[in-house]
């Protein structure tokens, strides 16, 4: 994902990879770190933003509710960035970006991300997402992340769905619209072989989430049970 870089900007190109830790997005963030940092033309500067860290003097201010992890996350990036100058950034996802206006107009930018967020307010009750309640507030964070997707060189969707919201909802012209799924290292998926099942013996399977719990876990069991005829033993 950074290889266009090096094709238009010569030896000694720098990028700046910003990327979010946390849930899903963290675990593809830590499959593409390594194969980042390898890279030489260009050479990647990595920034993980973590949203926390104890002990220090802003932990220390005791911010109410999100605020303290939003402060967090615009330090980690501003010090990220505060290491270029950098010939293009790539974020994953937008949220860091949204409090760098003048990084995104400054240097060509990439923003990736997994979901927009109109999407996740619509699907707010399934993950347990909080609603925005001030009519002001909602309006000036819409503006801020219509104005990051906008002045990106390009945002891109981990599906078209999410593709579709940027035009759609967030006004980014088509032609600086993509689709990249997210991927896999298959070397670090690597199951072990536990030679054929016995005949009858039940499917086992772990379902491992952080939000839908029991009753997703259950569907699953309940899907793979009539699609193998076999009893099916689930943990969650």
């Amino acid at each position: 994902m950074v290889s266009p870089a090096s094709n238009s900007r010569g030896p000694g190109a720098r990028v700046c990879f910003v990327a979010e830790s946390q849930v899903g997005i963290g675990s593809v963030a830590q499959t593409l770190k390594p194969l980042a940092l390898k890279a030489q033309n260009p050479s990647v500067e990595w920034v993980d933003v973590t949203y926390s860290q104890s002990g220090d003097w802003l932990d220390r201010l005791r911010l109410p509710g999100r605020v303290g992890g939003t402060a967090r996350g615009v330090l980690q990036t501003r010090a990220g960035l505060a290491q270029g100058p950098f010939d293009a950034l790539l974020f994953l996802t937008q949220n860091p970006a949204v409090f760098q206006p003048l990084a995104l107009r400054r240097t060509p930018t990439l923003l990736w991300t997994d979901v927009t967020p109109i999407q996740l307010d619509q699907l707010a009750e399934h993950y347990n997402h909080p609603r925005g309640q001030n009519a002001v507030a909602e309006y000036l964070k819409y503006q801020a992340v219509r104005y990051a997707f906008r002045t990106a060189r390009w945002s891109v969707g981990w599906s078209e769905w999410v593709r579709r919201s940027l035009i759609r909802d967030y006004g980014v012209r088509e032609e600086r619209t993509a689709v990249v799924p997210p991927g896999l290292d298959l070397n670090r998926w690597q199951a072990p072989d536990r030679g054929p099942r016995a005949a009858g013996a039940p499917l086992r399977l772990l379902f491992v989430a952080e939000i839908f719990g029991v009753r997703v876990a259950c569907s699953c069991s309940t899907c793979f049970g009539r699609s193998s005829g076999a009893p099916v033993n689930s943990t969650s």
